[in-house]
């Protein structure tokens, strides 16, 4: 589609299996979401906050819509607890085993977001956690942690796919 050279990005953690191909999408800020078939709005709306944050227009939709970039996520058996497929072809598919894989996968898809521009390298990913429990212990000496530290450490830790937080 474009003579743009291949652009590897940085994910972490760093996923299970990743496939770059010799390509690239223009995201063109007019996106169709597609929702499949999840009854929980916690997935859609990480997403959501992110295209408001960006200025970036979108419809949701059941269906494919031939003029904007369609950016399909739904369930499908994968086989692993929190595995996540996200395929940047002509369209973007995010599958997951579960919700959380499938928030892992849209995760993993701002992430390409952010450190892109104008173009998306195309790439096929599949990728799940090798360990159950990822995340944060709080220990301390001295004053504990503030509300919002805690909010703050929330919110890096679903970026980085953490599932995990133990505090006294």
């Amino acid at each position: 589609m474009n003579n743009k050279p291949n652009f590897n990005y940085e994910i972490y953690p760093i996923p299970q299996k990743i496939t770059y191909k010799n390509d690239s999408i223009v995201f063109n800020k007019n996106i169709n979401i597609v929702k499949g078939n999840i009854d929980d709005d916690f997935v859609l709306n990480k997403l959501i906050s992110y295209f408001k944050q960006n200025k970036i227009t979108f419809d949701i939709s059941n269906n494919l819509n031939n003029d904007k970039l369609n950016i399909v996520l739904d369930l499908k058996n994968i086989d692993k607890k929190d595995g996540y497929i996200l395929n940047i072809d002509e369209n973007i598919y995010i599958y997951g085993n579960d919700l959380s894989g499938l928030f892992y996968g849209v995760v993993t898809l701002i992430s390409i977001l952010k450190q892109s521009d104008r173009f998306i390298q195309k790439l096929y990913i599949e990728d799940y956690p090798n360990i159950i429990y990822r995340g944060y212990i709080e220990g301390f000496y001295g004053y504990p942690w503030s509300h919002n530290d805690r909010i703050n450490l929330m919110e890096f830790g679903g970026d980085f796919k953490f599932n995990t937080y133990i505090c006294p």
